[in-house]
């Protein structure tokens, strides 16, 4: 049986690659080429330009807004270029693969996805060709935003959770072999059957908020807020890592506990937003957690490198606006010779 370890970048590419195939394929009936497909290269730039981008810290400007008036050409305000690379960036992406969908619909040998669908609705809202261009190049995007990066890094921490909690992950492996047995992996039909297994996943979540500090909005108008006085237009950030820790609802909340979670009174942590701005890959990216994590439970004993003195991997992040952890090295044993079959056979 294979025994090697695999870096945690090398994941996060595999993982990437697969979970774009699937949802390029679903929104704009796109199938990419492999690891090399040129659109894929183009999305992977473009969600890292957006992850620095939000980064609050990451630009003076953000914090000193009346640089914005300093001319281009000015020394230290090359991020004025880097924001106009970026932006042209972004919006090469979004049309490209806008424009090829409604490409393929004008020839007629389109599939069937979330854009064409509701491109063929959108006369009917009364959305002119070029309101509706707008609205779905952007929608489009922003779902596949919702349901890749943030849906591979969960995966990346718990990784990082299996190392250092076996005892958890023996626990659903358990309730896996129970439930499914070793014929075959779990599918979406098993999960309301495998509740550990769930709030696994939640504890996940967590442990380890993926977007820490959610994403900054602006108050749409004035407010207050237990005393405080927020003007319009002042960006808010919600701190989903804060909420994450909150004793009231987490009992000992540094500790990996997943049996939390089978108490109905404790509240999932909002790790995918909350409210009207919820992430809106929110469903595509809980389906895909369920999918490749009971999956890989059971397939799989996750270790953490035996050739190697040092620690567990840390729970550190690489400083961007999506938590990355830093590279690190695991180990994944298939759990049986007929697991490692069953494993061949699904590739």
């Amino acid at each position: 049986m294979i025994r090697d370890c695999i870096s945690s970048e090398t994941l996060y590419n595999e993982i990437f690659t697969a979970l774009s195939g699937t949802l390029l394929r679903s929104i704009y009936g796109y199938s990419i080429g492999g690891k090399d497909d040129p659109l894929l290269e183009q999305a992977m730039e473009f969600v890292q330009n957006l992850c620095e981008a939000a980064i609050p810290g990451n630009f003076l400007v953000n914090t000193f807004p009346s640089l914005r008036y300093i001319p281009s050409w000015f020394p230290g305000a090359r991020w004025k270029q880097v924001a106009r690379e970026w932006r042209e960036q972004k919006n090469k992406t979004l049309n490209d693969f806008y424009s090829k969908t409604k490409e393929k619909i004008a020839l007629g040998n389109h599939e069937q996805s979330i854009i064409a669908s509701s491109l063929s609705e959108a006369k009917a809202l009364g959305l002119s060709s070029e309101e509706a261009d707008d609205y779905l190049s952007h929608i489009g995007i922003t779902l596949y935003l919702g349901g890749t990066d943030t849906t591979c890094n969960v995966i990346l921490v718990f990784f990082i959770a299996m190392i250092h909690f076996p005892a958890t992950q023996q626990k659903a492996q358990a309730e896996i072999d129970e439930v499914i047995g070793d014929s075959r992996l779990p599918e979406m039909e098993d999960m309301h059957q495998l509740p550990y297994t769930n709030c696994l996943i939640q504890e996940v979540l967590r442990w380890c908020p993926i977007v820490p500090l959610g994403v900054p909005h602006a108050a749409s108008k004035d407010d207050f807020y237990r005393g405080f006085y927020i003007p319009k237009g002042a960006t808010v950030i919600g701190n989903i890592w804060a909420m994450s820790r909150d004793k009231r609802f987490y009992k000992d909340p540094e500790e990996f506990n997943p049996d939390r979670f089978s108490d109905p009174l404790v509240p999932p942590c909002p790790a995918f937003g909350f409210g009207r701005r919820e992430c809106p890959g929110i469903h595509f990216a809980e389906s895909s957690l369920f999918s490749i994590i009971a999956s890989i439970l059971a397939s799989f004993n996750i270790k953490g490198p035996e050739n190697i003195k040092s620690s567990a991997p840390e729970l550190v992040s690489t400083n961007d606006f999506v938590f990355h952890p830093k590279e690190f090295e695991v180990l994944m044993e298939p759990r049986s010779v007929k697991h490692a079959h069953l494993i061949c056979s699904e590739i």
